[in-house]
């Protein structure tokens, strides 16, 4: 069991967090499949409008892998192809009878788990449209089966701002945690499941089979690259696993039901959100059923974190992988030259993570309702070593940066883009003085080298 301590990093004081209570939400009348949510993946249409469906229907499965499918999650029928320039696949809609008519795929207890062998796990949870819960670095990719990665990591807490508690989220889902954990156990051998430390859930802090980390300090300290670079590096030509402890559990509940899960738990947060607290809602639900209906005028709905999400509309639905789903005002105010929240004025009440405004000295426990504002132009300027307060990763973000640009393979990896994913410098976008999209780059410098490996 290792203890690491992280100290560069910065937590964003944002008003809004979720409480802790749990409420069901009424079925979402519409659910959607979105492929642009998995990278570099490809996928086949496996229905068309009109089809029925149960719980559990294969709707698509990726061309790079037939074996990996998209399964619905609700019963009733196709509503709505959408595709975009070139026929490309863009969403598929589905729409919720309410019956619930599922697919029974065989329940498994822990005995069957512990026995059926690996290609037999693979093949039952990629069936079971679960397998595209698991993430593969360096990419971020989908897992490949057919290679061993060199770790499977767990991440069991959140550091990133209005995020959902995983902790919370396994509140009552201690035993399909645990037979989830077991199977990816027959599948991984070598597993990190990474804690946040004063953790007291015993089946994480007690999970057997694994290596057990705790950590503590800012964010980003719950993200999996921390986890990754702190404790067993990528180096070219090797792969790792990653998922959240909370998707663990959906994948025990199959296990244990033989059904796909039809709903999951998300948190409503953030400082525009009416109704805040986690509910359990349909998977793949839409906006405007998670948030109540509340209108989205002059509001921006992210699914996931306003650090790291996606913006949505009112008619867009979550993802696979989204467990918050965050409200935050859209900024309609100017602030002119000398004004409190221009960059000239004194600051009072303006928040910055340099020692810019009067804020900083009177107001350090306040919570800030920040909004969508961009607060200042972008510049070509990026100062040295900017990214390197933020990020206690151990790779030269700044250098790195300035390098994607001129697209020569070699350096970035001796650079160590390999380690990054776009939410690991998601933070030094947001503090970053010359309003540079750091994770939109990194994401072009996966790009260039995704093809040439």
């Amino acid at each position: 069991m290792g203890a690491f301590q992280v100290k560069k990093g910065f937590d964003i004081p944002l008003e809004g967090e979720a409480p802790r209570t749990l409420r069901d939400l009424p079925a979402s009348p519409l659910v959607a499949f979105n492929p642009e949510e998995f990278p570099f993946m490809k996928w086949r249409l496996l229905v068309a409008e009109g089809d029925a469906v149960k719980v559990g229907t294969p709707i698509a499965a990726a061309k790079q892998d037939e074996n990996i499918v998209f399964c619905s999650p609700v019963a009733g029928s196709v509503h709505k192809i959408v595709r975009g320039d070139r026929r490309k696949l863009l969403s598929v809609v589905l729409k919720n009878d309410g019956s619930g008519e599922a697919i029974d795929f065989g329940a498994w207890d822990m005995a069957k788990v512990g026995s059926a062998g690996r290609d037999a796990l693979v093949a039952h949870l990629q069936k079971g449209g679960l397998w595209p819960l698991l993430k593969q670095r360096p990419f971020g990719k989908l897992a490949d089966a057919s290679k061993a990665p060199k770790a499977l990591f767990i991440n069991a807490m959140e550091t990133a701002p209005l995020g959902a508690d995983q902790e919370f989220l396994l509140a009552d889902r201690a035993d399909e945690f645990t037979l989830g954990l077991q199977a990816l156990l027959e599948i991984v051998p070598t597993i990190h499941l990474c804690i946040r430390q004063g953790c007291s859930f015993g089946a994480l802090v007690h999970a057997q089979g694994v290596d057990v980390h705790t950590f503590a300090g800012p964010h980003p300290a719950g993200l999996p690259g921390t986890h990754i670079n702190m404790i067993s590096p990528i180096n070219k030509g090797e792969t790792v696993w990653t998922i959240t402890a909370y998707q663990v559990s959906l994948i025990g509940e199959f296990l244990r039901t033989g059904k796909v899960p039809e709903r999951q738990i998300v948190a409503v947060a953030g400082s525009a959100a009416k109704d805040r607290g986690y509910f359990r809602a349909t998977r793949g639900a839409q906006i405007s059923n998670i948030v109540g209906g509340q209108p989205l005028e002059n509001v921006r709905a992210i699914a996931g974190t306003p650090l790291f999400g996606t913006a949505k509309g009112a008619d867009d639905c979550i993802g696979l992988r989204d467990a918050s789903v965050c409200l935050i005002p859209e900024e309609t105010e100017r602030h002119y030259l000398l004004g409190d929240q221009h960059w000239t004025g004194a600051g009072f009440h303006a928040f910055s993570t340099w020692r810019l405004f009067a804020s900083r000295l009177c107001c350090r426990a306040k919570k800030w309702a920040l909004s969508t504002a961009l607060r200042g132009g972008k510049r070509a300027i990026i100062q040295q070593d900017v990214y390197e307060r933020f990020s206690p990763l151990d790779v030269p973000l700044t250098t790195l940066v300035k390098a994607i640009p001129g697209g020569d393979v070699e350096r970035l990896e001796q650079l160590g883009l390999y380690e990054l994913e776009p939410e690991d410098v998601a933070l030094c976008t947001f503090a970053c003085p010359s309003k540079v999209d750091v994770a939109e780059e990194i994401r072009k410098g996966l790009a260039i080298l995704e093809k040439e490996v």
